[in-house]
């Protein structure tokens, strides 16, 4: 992958570059939405590797000194990137009067339809970027790292009922990888057209399920070979 720190330059180096006059009507919050936004279009549309600064800045019709005042550096756009996806899927649930730590069993059908069917609908407003970079989580160290707090954040949640049963964390995390591939193999069918949203979301379970299934059939298995 390509350096995440920027096109080769610090923000320090474009400091004189002018920009008061393109900023438009967009202040504060409202500027760094949009900003988010057009990084999301770029990873779509051209990949990781073709987020800049100067692309983000030209795209957005501001400066790409603008830009750096928001995000010093190419990893602090990605994570941004994917803190707001995880943001704003967070509001949905809690919009929704569900709480996922209440839920009991991870594998229970309603519980899971829940879950992957507020993301597919936070997929649809927000777009694939978030997913294509949770799928591509080693892009760099510093970006690893930041993953691991997202992970920390909001994921590990959702397999408190599997760590309550003694599974190991790193088995776990790794499943959750695997349902991660999951997923955007689903809706990558949904946006091209060959699945239906629902038909997508009902993939994403069943064979989420299964995985799981599997793993735990697998770890059980291979525990009890060891205390023999």
């Amino acid at each position: 992958m390509g350096d995440l720190s920027g096109e080769g330059e610090s923000a320090d180096s474009v400091t004189q570059e002018h920009d008061e006059s393109e900023r438009g009507f967009y202040r504060g919050d409202d500027r760094r939405a949009q900003l988010v936004s057009v990084i999301c279009d770029i990873i779509e549309r051209d990949g990781v590797d073709a987020v800049k600064h100067a692309l983000v800045g030209r795209e957005a019709g501001c400066a790409r000194t603008l830009v750096y005042r928001y995000f010093p550096s190419r990893a602090d756009m990605l994570e941004a990137v994917t803190a707001d996806f995880y943001l704003r899927l967070e509001k949905r649930l809690e919009a929704a009067g569900t709480q996922l730590q209440d839920q009991q069993q991870v594998e229970n059908d309603a519980a899971s339809e829940f879950l992957i069917g507020a993301i597919f609908e936070q997929l649809e407003e927000s777009g694939l970027a978030a997913l294509l970079l949770r799928a591509n989580a080693l892009i760099s160290t510093e970006y690893t790292h930041y993953q691991d707090r997202i992970y920390k954040r909001y994921e590990k949640t959702w397999l408190n009922a599997y760590l309550d049963l003694g599974l190991e964390e790193s088995m776990l995390r790794s499943l959750l990888d695997n349902v991660v591939a999951i997923a955007r193999n689903a809706v990558l069918a949904w946006f091209r057209g060959d699945l239906s949203r629902q038909e997508a979301v009902n993939m994403t379970i069943v064979q989420s399920q299964a995985l799981a299934s599997a793993t735990i059939d697998f770890l059980a298995g291979g525990q009890g070979s060891n205390s023999k």
